[in-house]
Order: structure tokens, then C-alpha cells, then sequence
């Protein structure tokens, strides 16, 4: 016999809002906002000095940024895995090869 109000449902109906985030997770992303924000102009003078001194290691770094920012891209016609292996050789062949 089941227990409990069921599924999608609650035992108390005036709780959190689904989805709304909880006050420790709310307080932790602030002080990083701040603490970033703080660092924001030391950070673009770090990068210019990277820049100049280790040209490899600021790319790398850059490289690192780049996938916050644009999303990999990943195979939609099956499971969703990371689209791996693919050679200019494949994208270029054409039926008559």
C-alpha cells in the first residue's frame, strides 16, 4: 500500500516553491559574485601580462574560458555523447569517392 501524498505532491503546500534555490546556495553565489567582481580589474591585468610572458599558457587559459562560453558541440541523432573522431577528410568527402 502506498505511503505518503503521491507523486506531485507535497505535505506541506505552502513550502519553497519548486525550483526556488535554498538560503545557503542563494548567500554562496553572492559573496563569489562579489569576490569576482573585486577581482575583475586585476584579472584583465593578469591576462595582459600572461599574454606578453607565456603566450602557450595564456592561450591554454583562454582555451579553458572558451568552454563556459561556447557549448560543445554533441551528436542530437542518438545518445547525446561528445561528437569525437571526426577528420577534415570525413567532412569533406563527397558520394562520387
Amino acid at each position: 500500500m502506498a505511503r505518503g501524498p503521491g507523486k506531485g505532491n507535497t505535505n506541506n503546500p505552502n513550502g519553497r516553491p519548486k525550483g526556488s534555490p535554498n538560503k545557503a546556495t542563494a548567500e554562496i553565489r553572492e559573496r563569489l559574485l562579489n569576490a569576482i567582481q573585486t577581482e575583475m580589474k586585476d584579472v584583465g591585468i593578469t591576462l595582459q601580462q600572461l599574454k606578453k610572458d607565456n603566450p602557450a599558457q595564456y592561450l591554454s587559459l583562454l582555451e579553458k574560458f572558451m568552454a563556459y562560453i561556447v557549448p560543445k558541440k554533441r551528436d542530437i541523432t542518438s545518445d547525446d555523447k561528445p561528437i569525437t573522431g571526426i577528420t577534415i577528410n570525413e567532412i569533406t568527402k563527397t558520394d562520387d569517392t
